[in-house]
C-alpha cells in the first residue's frame, strides 16, 4: 500500500477510475490536495504524461486500456500502420502514437489528451478492407489484419519508414500464419500489388 493515508488513497483512485485512468491537475485537486498525487508519482503508482496530465499505473493499467481510450475517442477508426505492426509483434519500433485509420468522409473528431493518436484518411476500399476486432476485457478495439496491415505499411512506406516496412515484411514471410493469396488479393484491391509482389521477389 502506498504511503499516503488510505481515505487519500481511495480517493485518488476513484478519480482516476472516473477518467478512465487519465486525468488533469485540477480534477485531482478539486477532490484531493495534490501533494498526495505527487507522492504517488514518486512511489511509482502514477506518471507524469506531461505537464497538467497524470495516468494511473497501478494494478493493470495497460495498453489494453490505453487502445479502448483510443476506440472510445474515435468509434469509427481502425488501429493501422505502426500500431497494427506494434500488436502483430512485426517491429521493434516502440510507437510512441497511436495511428488510426478513419473514413476519408469522417468528420474530424476531438482527441483526448492522451494517449497521443494520429489519424489517416483512406478511401472507401482502403477503409474497409481487412478490418477484424480485437476482444479486449472492457469492450472491443478495431484493428487491420495481418495482410492488411502489410499492405498499408508498404503504401505509407515514406510516412512510416522504410526500415519499418522492410522489418515488417521479413519478419511477416517467416510466419506459419501468413496467407500470401490473401495479401495478394488485398494488395490488388488497394492498389498497391505491383511494389508488394517486387518486396515478395526479394524475401521469398
Amino acid at each position: 500500500m502506498p504511503s499516503i493515508p488510505e481515505e487519500k488513497y481511495r480517493a485518488l483512485r476513484a478519480v482516476f477510475h472516473k477518467k478512465e485512468g487519465v486525468a488533469r491537475t485540477q480534477e485531482i485537486a478539486s477532490e484531493v490536495h495534490p501533494r498526495y498525487l505527487y507522492r504517488l508519482v514518486e512511489e511509482g503508482v502514477v506518471e507524469k504524461v506531461k505537464r497538467g496530465l497524470y495516468c494511473w499505473r497501478e494494478e493493470g493499467y495497460s495498453l489494453d486500456q490505453e487502445m479502448l481510450i483510443v476506440a472510445r475517442s474515435l468509434p469509427g477508426g481502425v488501429l493501422c500502420l505502426r500500431s497494427a505492426l506494434s500488436h502483430y509483434e512485426l517491429t521493434t519500433v516502440s510507437p510512441w502514437e497511436y495511428q488510426v485509420a478513419l473514413h476519408r468522409d469522417a468528420h474530424t473528431p476531438v482527441l483526448p489528451d492522451y494517449p497521443p493518436i494520429r489519424m489517416f484518411y483512406f478511401s472507401q476500399t482502403q477503409f474497409e478492407t481487412g478490418q477484424t476486432t480485437l476482444e479486449l476485457e472492457g469492450g472491443t478495439v478495431r484493428i487491420y489484419d495481418l495482410e492488411k496491415t502489410i499492405c498499408d505499411c508498404v503504401r505509407y512506406r515514406k510516412t512510416i519508414g522504410q526500415d519499418v516496412v522492410k522489418e515488417a515484411l521479413g519478419g511477416y514471410v517467416r510466419r506459419n500464419e501468413r496467407d500470401l493469396d490473401k495479401l495478394l488479393r488485398y494488395a490488388e484491391r488497394t492498389r498497391i500489388s505491383g511494389r508488394i509482389r517486387r518486396y515478395l521477389e526479394v524475401l521469398v
